[in-house]
């Protein structure tokens, strides 16, 4: 039997206490985990990596979890013209000012809605659709077929995930 977990994560919004992640990965204790950065830099730190796919995938060697990249380049620019990028990364900062990244898991929330519409006027979304659909392609290629596997991506993509992956659970949903 397999059991798939999404878990949402916004940029530069590592949770406060890394302490909190933690207990989160101890209790889900996934057999597999996907998180959203290319698979050569699951081993190379010097190319970007936000801080949440660090931890976690520090977490996963020190834990002897399997852990695989969703197999994208993780520098690809979805952002739309600059013009609009400085105003409309001044209310994304608003809008996430004051809420934790577990907010941002709450996909039938108004705060989500905000957020997805938010940065779905900031991105080329033709960009990210094709962006998913990769993702999805090469998840699918490298799931194993039992086990518990979690799979952590931006928060913009838990929509896409819940639809496309039947059965996955987002667990701080509620």
């Amino acid at each position: 039997m397999r059991n798939i977990f999404l878990l949402g994560t916004v940029p530069c919004m590592m949770p406060e206490k890394a302490l909190e992640l933690k207990l989160l990965l101890e209790i889900m204790n996934p057999d597999q985990i996907f998180v959203e950065i290319a698979d050569n830099d699951l081993h190379n730190y010097e190319n970007y990596m936000t801080d949440e796919m660090l931890f976690i995938t520090e977490w996963a060697k020190q834990n002897n979890k399997k852990i695989v990249g969703h197999g994208f380049i993780s520098d690809c620019n979805l952002l739309l013209e600059e013009n609009r990028k400085k105003i409309l990364i001044e209310e994304f900062s608003h809008l996430i000012a004051g809420n934790n990244w577990k907010v941002f898991n709450k996909i039938d929330s108004e705060i989500y809605e905000n957020f997805y519409n938010l940065c779905s006027m900031m991105i080329d979304i033709k960009k990210v659709e094709e962006k998913q659909n990769k993702m999805l392609v090469n998840i699918e290629k490298k799931i194993i077929p039992n086990g518990k596997i979690l799979i952590v991506t931006e928060s913009l993509n838990l929509k896409f995930f819940e639809k496309n992956l039947k059965n996955a659970v987002i667990p701080l949903r509620r």
